[in-house]
């Protein structure tokens, strides 16, 4: 779990500056919490970077659970600082939910993730792209053939 530790360290030292910054059980400090989604998203998107110039297939395709993970609390994030006044108030059921996100990570990805990532993977490289391939290349080949079907 090496590979996955030098990834995804960073990222889970600020979601424990995150889950701190949202367990205070009164208002929560805006500033702080704006400031660790910021470097939140920054080091995602790092993430998603370094993840892209991986040249080993399985390799990539063991954080691909852990990567859909961290994007889905980036959305749970990202709503909260769409709508500050949630932070000020003391146990909202959305800093709750997402506290639960974040306690629960090695639960979800067992559980959710690593199911819902064999499944993109698979519609990605397996024998639906093919199929979509395929549809999309004789629907080219047909307007080739037939140029007043198509549209200007």
């Amino acid at each position: 779990m090496t590979g996955n530790d030098d990834l995804f360290g960073n990222i889970q030292k600020i979601t424990m500056q995150l889950e701190k910054t949202l367990s205070d059980s009164g208002k929560i400090n805006q500033d702080a919490f704006y400031r660790q989604s910021s470097n939140y998203s920054k080091e995602l998107k790092k993430i998603l970077r370094n993840y892209h110039e991986i040249s080993d297939k399985e390799e990539k395709h063991s954080y691909t659970p852990h990567i859909n993970y961290y994007r889905q609390l980036q959305h749970y994030l990202i709503f909260m600082v769409r709508y500050p006044t949630i932070l000020t108030v003391p146990n909202h059921s959305e800093i709750q939910q997402t506290l639960q996100f974040i306690q629960k990570k090695d639960e979800l990805i067992q559980n959710i993730y690593i199911r819902m990532s064999k499944k993109q993977q698979d519609l990605f490289h397996g024998n639906f792209k093919h199929k979509l391939e395929d549809f999309f290349d004789r629907k080219n080949q047909k307007e080739k053939n037939n140029p007043q079907n198509t549209s200007s």
